[in-house]
């Protein structure tokens, strides 16, 4: 006698089988249509599995946005420009720190000065760039990117307003470079507020 056949279709992780529902668990390593042959026994013999290969494509920035024109895009440059930023100034800093230092008016003195500026120049603003790149080119490292700009800056923008009060008196040369970081910690802010992954 001829053995009937069954129709399998899963829905929501079920399977239903002549009308009837069974729970039916397949392996997230499996997806594809599961096709079965109902027997004499009453068993469910698997005949084949087609798996669907999917292209692996590593998500976009706009992937994980609601916005995927206007935040996103202002991100992409945003970090861009914040990690060439970075990463130049830690480089200069690293080979050259005292000229760096006598860029900005600032003169290093003492056996460990020119050691330590390294460090805090150099070292940090390389750490900061890589993060920076990291947000650039992976989704998940965009909210700590913009995160530690933010407090970063923010850091920088406190120590210079508590100067200003304490009676320090810097030049209008450096007065530009700290405009230069009041307006990164605004974009910063306004970006990361901007920013919803979905």
């Amino acid at each position: 006698p001829m053995i009937p056949k069954a129709n399998a279709v899963t829905n929501g992780g079920a399977l239903i089988m002549g009308g009837a529902r069974r729970d039916w668990r397949i392996s997230d390593l499996l997806s594809g249509l599961l096709h079965i042959k109902w027997g004499v026994t009453g068993k469910i013999h698997p005949v084949r599995t087609e798996i669907r290969r999917r292209t692996s494509r590593r998500p976009a920035l706009s992937d994980h946005c609601v916005c995927s024109s206007s935040p996103c895009m202002m991100i992409r440059i945003y970090l861009f420009l914040m990690a060439a930023s970075f990463l130049a100034f830690g480089i200069w800093s690293l080979l050259d720190p005292t000229g760096m230092a006598a860029s900005l008016g600032v003169t290093i003195g003492g056996e460990n000065g020119v050691y330590e500026a390294r460090g805090i120049y150099g070292g940090v603003s390389l750490g900061a760039g890589f993060l920076a790149l990291s947000g650039l080119i992976r989704p998940r490292m965009v909210r700590p990117a913009l995160w530690f700009i933010t407090t970063y800056m923010g850091g920088y923008m406190f120590a210079r307003i508590a100067g200003l009060i304490a009676g320090d008196a810097p030049s209008s040369r450096f007065l530009t470079f700290v405009g230069f970081e009041m307006g990164c910690l605004v974009i910063a802010i306004v970006l990361l507020t901007a920013y919803r992954p979905k």
